[in-house]
């Protein structure tokens, strides 16, 4: 049975469209998927280095189990996450948004206020009420981080909204490839560039922008 898992986790891991992800790895099969990427303890002191709490219930044999990413599948003290480095994705210097809708004057001030922020690495928040564009504003700052060659993750709680933006930003960023990722959503594994999610699946990578 060991051998049947570590053969199944080797594959993923050798495929490219992995780069950019965390697996979960079992003590036995850390040794061969060591060679894929960096490979670290589940647990940090106190914490789920998978969804950084600090969550748990201890079993009988004295081992931890993270009791606030369980839904993801049980990740235990004993665990380690592989990291698969991502890859490096061309910078654009052609227009990539094909959304033919135009902005109101204050959303286009808030819209270049957000891509400002972006530049300066510096985190934002838009409060709005429902309708007022939130999504159309984003527009221009996930241009310009796909632009960048760099990767763009959108997430939410619900799933229904997953797949309202799915449709939405599919029209708007139609030369793209997005992948949508919820627990009713299981698209072949590939190296997306921008990715609509709920917010436990992602916990399944590293590093994203939005």
């Amino acid at each position: 049975m060991k051998s049947l898992l570590n053969s199944v986790i080797i594959n993923m891991i050798k495929q490219d469209n992995l780069h950019g992800r965390q697996i979960l790895i079992k003590n036995f099969q850390k040794q061969k998927a060591s060679q894929y990427g960096n490979l670290v303890s589940a647990f940090s002191g106190d914490k789920c280095l998978r969804c950084g709490q600090s969550k748990f219930y201890t079993l009988p044999t004295k081992v931890r189990q993270c009791m606030t990413c369980v839904e993801l599948k049980a990740v235990f003290e004993t665990d380690f996450l592989l990291r698969v480095p991502s890859t490096n994705f061309e910078k654009v210097t052609g227009s990539i948004l094909t959304w033919g809708g135009r902005l109101t004057k204050e959303q286009q001030k808030i819209s270049q206020q957000l891509v400002k922020y972006l530049k300066n690495k510096q985190d934002s928040l838009v409060h709005a009420v429902t309708g007022a564009g939130k999504t159309e504003m984003l527009f221009e700052s996930i241009a310009f981080v796909l632009k960048e060659g760099m990767r763009v993750a959108i997430c939410c709680p619900r799933v229904d909204v997953v797949d309202e933006l799915f449709e939405r930003l599919s029209i708007a960023f139609s030369k793209t490839q997005i992948g949508k990722y919820h627990g009713n959503a299981h698209p072949p594994s590939f190296n997306y560039q921008l990715i609509i999610c709920t917010t436990h699946q992602l916990m399944k990578f590293l590093r994203l922008l939005i």
